[in-house]
């Protein structure tokens, strides 16, 4: 069942890096702005499509497209504006239907400016075992049931990252640690 999106608030929710890391775009930083291989075309090498971050938009040279987070998702995964917006709510966990009926009179919770928009997408990418969560001190077990583990590719390349939660328990994010030195308390138990 399909949910009303209303575009202007996703704009405001999501940014357009979250979305290009969503739909599987290598950025690599340019500057102020951000380049990628264009999936769709497979024409143009590294430097194909070019994401700006400070405008919120993206254009692809050898497609001729561009336009916001939006266009780029339905670009990309070859689906229509309406179809694309809500792609993008559910990954980001804005149209949960509870979660709508309980909010209905407030904006959808934002996502920090670096939490990748696919949520669930990212917990499939972490490694539990790696030597950078066990210097946090914890076993790939308490690491993979605490949802904390490093990330060898995406937005957070090369960090560990650790999910935010509402107090309600849901899941809104990721902060990635890049420098280590924290430990947690005792988790056995």
């Amino acid at each position: 069942m399909a949910y009303a999106v209303d575009f202007q608030e996703l704009k405001k929710a999501v940014t357009i890096e979250q979305v290009a890391d969503f739909v599987g775009l290598t950025l690599k930083k340019d500057g102020a702005k951000f380049r990628s291989p264009c999936p769709v075309s497979e024409r143009g090498g590294d430097r194909a499509v070019v994401v700006t971050p400070a405008k919120q938009l993206f254009y692809c040279f050898p497609c001729a497209v561009g336009g916001d987070l939006i266009k780029l998702a339905s670009h990309v995964k070859d689906i229509g504006a309406k179809e694309a917006a809500e792609l993008i709510a559910q990954a980001a966990g804005l149209n949960d239907p509870a979660a709508q009926r309980a909010n209905d009179k407030e904006t959808p919770p934002a996502l920090s400016q670096h939490a990748p928009v696919g949520l669930a997408k990212v917990r499939t990418y972490l490694v539990w075992d790696h030597p950078k969560v066990a210097e946090l001190g914890l076993t790939p077990q308490q690491a993979e049931r605490l949802g904390i583990g490093y990330k060898p590719k995406g937005m957070f390349r090369g960090s560990v990252v650790v999910p935010l939660h509402e107090r309600s328990g849901k899941l809104i994010g990721y902060a990635g640690i890049t420098e280590l030195g924290l430990t947690f308390p005792d988790l056995e138990g």
